[in-house]
């Protein structure tokens, strides 16, 4: 069986193994230090290999052969061994591409912002080029453009693409521009990132409603191509099923992604959500029965006895270790949300739903926070939290079977 895998400095947050061996691909990561890049390349065994950070344009010299396209965009992510010879590729152009055409945003006429010239950074210049951007400008640390005066250098960006590093997993707060608000233009913004599904980045861009495109979709995409170039060992582009492509990201979304439940104490979120979990199959958590176990009282009990915000500082690191799992379904405590950090957490690692119910039909059982403050005093607090930080919402005002299906019926794009 042929043996495929992906190489590059550091690579524990890859899902490149999932997709390719989903595919029935014999497919591992090989971790290479810079210096050991040339023996790799020239004396490795696969039949073929993916690249990644930082080696898309150290691999270059060595490689027998490298298409006018990934010349052009002088980077190389895909090889292929063909007849003793390395033959390299750029895939990312075509995963950038029609994660573009997926947003709908026409490049044409735009002016483009960059984060980062390296591999990535250079082939999406060109993509932009020849998709008709008015011009192409790159953001880097020591360039003319760099991430102190981009807001004074180039106002008019109407897409920004980030290329760089900043906000991958486990660095979640990280972002390379710190106010999208800067940019009165802003059209779309592109984070190559795909882990998290969200960057920090990416969430300031939906808080202004700003069109955004994750990662994940490009990943996608190059690795669909990459596994055509590996099977046919040529780059006919109208042979790469876009099908297959929206088959994979679906199930890379449904295996990779948590899915949180948010709302007022005794809506009704933890029952929908505990549903959801059997009807999915996934592991279910209720942040509220993890902190008794911590701390061998009940939220309320702990409330009662210590007050709210130590009792806060405990369910939020009860949540940061909820979000370092993948493919769970979690209830969060009502009040949850209060802290920017917490939201922040829960809408870059899965889909947020917000289980709404009438203030008249809450419950006060347990509840000392609604029994001190009211329950409208409540809601009218955290509403716009739950507003903010939700990708669906969820009606829970009549049977939990209804709630439970149209959780299940939204889909992610």
């Amino acid at each position: 069986m042929k043996k495929y895998c992906l190489i590059g400095e550091k690579l524990s947050h890859s899902y490149s193994a999932d997709i390719h061996m989903s595919e029935g691909f014999n497919y591992t990561l090989q971790e290479v230090k810079p210096h050991q890049l040339e023996d790799f390349v020239k004396n490795n065994v696969f039949d073929g290999f993916n690249i990644t950070i930082p080696y898309k344009q150290a691999i270059i010299p060595f490689l027998d052969y490298v298409s006018p396209c990934a010349l052009k965009a002088n980077a190389v992510n895909t090889v292929v061994k063909k007849d003793g010879k390395l033959l390299g590729y750029n895939t990312d152009l075509f995963g950038s591409y029609i994660s573009i055409k997926k947003s709908g945003i026409d490049i044409k006429g735009k002016n483009v912002l960059i984060l980062g010239k390296g591999g990535a950074g250079n082939a999406l210049g060109c993509l932009m080029s020849d998709m008709g951007a008015a011009s192409v400008n790159y953001v880097t640390r020591k360039g003319d453009i760099d991430y102190s005066n981009v807001y004074e250098k180039c106002p008019n960006a109407d897409v920004i693409i980030n290329a760089t590093p900043y906000g991958m997993y486990p660095m979640l707060s990280e972002s390379p521009i710190l106010d999208v608000n800067k940019f009165d233009n802003l059209a779309l913004v592109f984070d190559l990132i795909y882990n998290p599904f969200r960057t920090s980045l990416l969430l300031e861009a939906k808080k202004r409603k700003i069109k955004t495109i994750s990662g994940l979709y490009m990943l996608v995409g190059q690795a669909v191509k990459a596994e055509y170039i590996w099977k046919n060992e040529e780059t006919d582009e109208s042979d790469v099923s876009i099908s297959t492509v929206n088959r994979i990201y679906k199930k890379l979304l449904n295996s990779k992604l948590n899915m949180y439940f948010v709302g007022m104490p005794g809506s009704g979120k933890s029952s929908v959500a505990r549903e959801v979990a059997l009807k999915t199959n996934r592991q279910f958590i209720d942040t509220d029965e993890e902190i008794k176990k911590k701390c061998s009282l009940s939220p309320s009990e702990f409330i009662n006895k210590y007050g709210e915000e130590p009792f806060r500082d405990i369910e939020s690191s009860v949540i940061s270790e909820c979000v370092k799992k993948k493919s769970v379904v979690v209830s969060l405590g009502g009040g949850a949300v209060l802290r920017s950090l917490t939201r922040s957490l829960i809408a870059q690692t899965g889909i947020v739903y917000y289980i709404n119910r009438d203030i008249d039909k809450l419950s006060l059982a347990s509840r000392p926070l609604s029994v001190k403050y009211g329950l409208e005093n409540l809601y009218n607090q955290r509403f716009r939290f739950y507003e903010e930080v939700a990708d669906c919402v969820v009606d829970n005002n009549s049977c939990i079977n209804k709630a439970v299906n149209n959780a299940l019926s939204y889909r992610v794009e």
